[in-house]
């Protein structure tokens, strides 16, 4: 089965966010406040509560974009069967989510240790990347009991990178993801000279949460595409 261009996935990506766009905003809104009223309601570190905050409101976003594009890919038009979906599968993104970022974390550090280390940290990057697509196929497959969802959907992930050529596609929207994370940590230390309070907060949850739309929008449609026979795909945008 051949992948569509990468041309006609950013169509896809960008005719959904088009159409979502004022509902992701006002998301992204309420998840930086959200998360806010986490981090200054606790009583936690806060380097510890903005892990808190980044653990369950962000997977409860992407779980929401996931759910609106596999809406969009197989043309649901009933906002009810989108939300049902959300309700049905957060749970299993928000677990998949906070182990994708334990793999990802441990593969940064990995990739920036001595040559030993760096053994170790190649193959978890190749994990991390085969695995992205998992918190995706939490919500849009229908064939996993609701018992396997926490952990079948990276079985599903890995073998779909890896049968349907997709590691190069998989591989380029990890990089991002961490180019994004390295964007934050300058805009950390700006705010940090500044002497502006909060600012691991104000740099890192802004951030993730108005860029998650684009780029789970990306990985939801490339692995719909990859997941999809070419003659159930959408013939236009």
């Amino acid at each position: 089965m051949t992948l569509s261009p990468i041309g006609k996935v950013l169509r896809w990506s960008g005719a959904s966010l088009a159409r979502h766009g004022v509902l992701y905003g006002v998301l992204a809104v309420a998840a930086i406040a959200l998360s806010w009223a986490i981090v200054a309601g606790s009583r936690l570190p806060e380097p510890l509560a903005i892990t808190l905050a980044g653990s369950t409101v962000a997977p409860v976003f992407t779980c929401i974009i996931n759910a609106y594009s596999f809406a969009d890919w197989t043309g649901e038009t009933g906002t009810a069967a989108v939300w049902a979906r959300v309700l049905d599968r957060v749970w299993a993104v928000i677990i998949i989510d906070f182990i994708n970022t334990v793999l990802v974390t441990y593969a940064q550090a990995g990739i920036g240790g001595d040559p030993i280390v760096l053994l170790i940290g190649i193959p978890l990057l190749i994990l991390a990347a085969a695995a992205a697509f998992a918190d995706v196929a939490a919500v849009v497959d229908e064939r996993t009991p609701w018992w396997g969802l926490a952990f079948v959907p990276f079985v599903t992930s890995i073998a779909t990178v890896f049968s349907r050529g997709l590691f190069t596609r998989a591989m380029s929207l990890l990089v991002l993801q961490l180019l994004i994370g390295y964007a934050s940590d300058l805009i950390h230390l700006w705010l940090d000279s500044a002497k502006i309070g909060h600012a691991v907060f104000w740099a890192l949850i802004p951030m993730g949460m108005i860029t998650l739309p684009g780029v789970q929008a990306l990985l939801a449609f490339t692995y719909l595409d990859a997941a999809t026979d070419e003659s159930k795909r959408p013939c236009s945008e």
